[in-house]
């Protein structure tokens, strides 16, 4: 999974997650300003009937206190509204079926509402019930309900969660493109070092990466280019060392092999590890019988040099007296592929191999 992929999944993940959060936070503000606004509304109506209704209900008129109850019904034609005596028994409803002195003293709402003393909201199934106590000289005469319908407040939180969750999907799907964009933008000085990486693994140390930004990136491949050239001076130091090095052989050679080889061995070997800066060089004499041996005579800072022998599969000995080069253990291992040979120069330390000739013998 790519940067630009993570980075756009965990910006969805936080818009879903911040418009989750939002959207409860509204809808649980808008439904609470609703409610109040219920209470409100109620209370406004069931006070007003009370406070008309104390005159009928003492004398009894049972007619004005039907038409008054008409009139909220006319108000509040969803809802309900209703008296009852402090004994929970009817005394006149808005719904006509309903006859009186039917008991409303049965279900938890019905004994909340005659024992309350002061205005008290409470919700009844589909409905928000008010109840409001008439009081007369500090003695409770009745109760009032009134009922109005959820179906106005779930209608309305249900358009605001419509649109809540309309916003959210257009912010994420902006918030998917515009990280997708900013990504692909910040990422692309990246592209540009991945490349210039590949090219220098590939051998090209005169690649140089292009970015003109200042921040972070924009210093990463500065020093990038810093290495690649400081790795481009080194390995031309080297090559120069390598040449110099063969140039030392090839006067060597070119000497009679009857010479003290000790003393002309001494000499190549301060000089090898001046130029190559090596940690120890070894002078090896190469013995051919029915294997190749190469049997330690001198070296440089290193005790007990083991001999190393080579059977005739193992062609790169038979390989270096053919071109009498210079070879480092790296370039054998391109040339020698599968060679058990170049594994033993590898344990004893080995890095770069010199033939010397004499009378056309290693």
């Amino acid at each position: 999974m790519g940067i630009r992929l993570k980075f756009t999944l965990i910006t969805s993940v936080l818009i879903i997650v911040v418009m989750s959060a939002v959207g409860y936070i509204m809808i649980t503000k808008v439904y609470g300003s609703l409610e109040n606004e219920i209470m409100r509304k109620g209370s406004a109506l069931a006070g007003n009937f009370a406070a008309n209704s104390r005159e009928m209900l003492l004398t009894k008129d049972e007619m004005m206190l039907g038409v008054t109850i008409d009139q909220l019904a006319n108000a509040n034609p969803d809802g309900y509204a209703m008296v009852l005596d402090v004994n929970g028994r009817l005394i006149a409803h808005s719904d006509k079926k309903i006859r009186k002195n039917t008991a409303f003293n049965i279900t938890p709402a019905d004994k909340n509402a005659l024992t309350a003393n002061r205005q008290l909201m409470q919700e009844t199934g589909d409905m928000y019930d008010i109840t409001i106590p008439v009081i007369v000289k500090n003695t409770k005469i009745a109760v009032i309900r009134m009922g109005f319908p959820k179906s106005e407040t779930m209608l309305t939180v249900r358009k605001v969660g419509k649109t809540i969750i309309l916003l959210s999907v257009a912010a994420l799907a902006g918030g998917i493109i515009l990280s997708w964009f900013v990504v692909g933008v910040s990422l692309a000085p990246v592209e540009k070092l991945i490349h210039g990486a590949r090219k220098v693994g590939e051998g090209d140390l005169n690649y140089r990466i292009n970015v003109r930004s200042h921040d972070e990136i924009g210093r990463l491949a500065e020093t990038f280019n810093e290495m690649t050239m400081k790795l481009k001076y080194t390995q031309e130091e080297l090559k120069q060392k390598i040449e110099d090095m063969s140039a030392l052989f090839e006067l060597a050679r070119k000497l009679n092999f009857t010479l003290d080889v000790y003393n002309i061995g001494t000499a190549i070997m301060g000089t090898v590890q001046s130029q190559m800066n090596a940690k120890f060089v070894v002078f090896y004499f190469v013995k051919e019988d029915d294997e190749t041996k190469m049997l330690p005579l001198l070296s440089t800072d290193r005790e007990n040099m083991p001999q190393v022998s080579f059977s005739p599969d193992e062609r790169f000995i038979t390989c270096l007296a053919a071109d009498i080069t210079v070879r480092s253990l790296e370039e054998m291992r391109e040339s020698f592929k599968d060679d058990k040979g170049l594994e033993k120069l590898e344990k004893i330390g080995a890095h770069t191999c010199a033939p010397l000739m004499v009378k056309e013998k290693i």
